[in-house]
């Protein structure tokens, strides 16, 4: 392998792959690090270093699961605005219930703040998209880790099955762009003094 054969110390000095794995340990740092892989291995696509067809799998589940962590780290955010709680284990991995549970929060804290946020209504509405597609092609969220259904009786995709990895990508960015401005957004509104903007998710 060349990776191999290029590994030796003068390239890659002593704790080059050296990783301090608790130093971002929250929810928004957990986010921006599987969003950052995303942009990674699309970046090696865009340029010819990988193909398609090779990394789809673990670039499908990376997206999926930057979309599940940043709704939780916004419910989160939101349930501290609202002061009640929020069981994020509750919705286990349905990207929908979580997406729900979202417009309902938001929903819910513009009337109390007897405010309105247009921008979040389109952005809601534009994120459905990518959702529905990944729960299409994952109904049991395991298509995208395992070739075959957990009985091994049915596999992930049918033969000839293809799909635009770009087109996703933009999808996919609308709804993060989602996730990372709704608690900036509806924070505007929100008391400075408040607890929640002592706390780091």
């Amino acid at each position: 392998m060349v990776f191999l054969e290029e590994n030796n110390p003068k390239r890659y000095p002593h704790g080059h792959f050296t990783a301090h794995i608790a130093l971002y340990v929250s929810f928004g740092s957990y986010t921006g690090a599987y969003d950052d892989a995303v942009t990674v291995l699309y970046k090696e696509v865009a340029e010819g270093g990988e193909t398609p067809d090779r990394i789809v799998y673990p670039l499908l589940f990376l997206m999926r699961h930057a979309l599940e962590l940043g709704y939780k780290w916004t419910l989160l955010g939101l349930a501290s605005y609202l002061k009640k709680p929020c069981k994020t284990g509750e919705f286990r991995h349905s990207l929908s219930k979580l997406h729900i549970r979202l417009g309902d929060d938001v929903r819910e804290l513009c009337q109390r703040l007897e405010v309105e946020i247009p921008d979040f209504n389109r952005r809601y509405v534009e994120a459905e998209s990518v959702l529905k597609l990944f729960e299409q092609l994952d109904k049991e969220e395991f298509a995208f880790r395992y070739p075959t259904d957990r009985n091994r009786r049915k596999m992930s995709f049918a033969a000839g099955q293809t799909i635009n990895l770009l087109d996703i990508k933009n999808d996919y960015d609308s709804a993060m762009v989602l996730l990372r401005h709704t608690l900036n957004v509806v924070g505007d509104h929100i008391d400075p003094d408040d607890e929640w903007h002592r706390k780091v998710w």
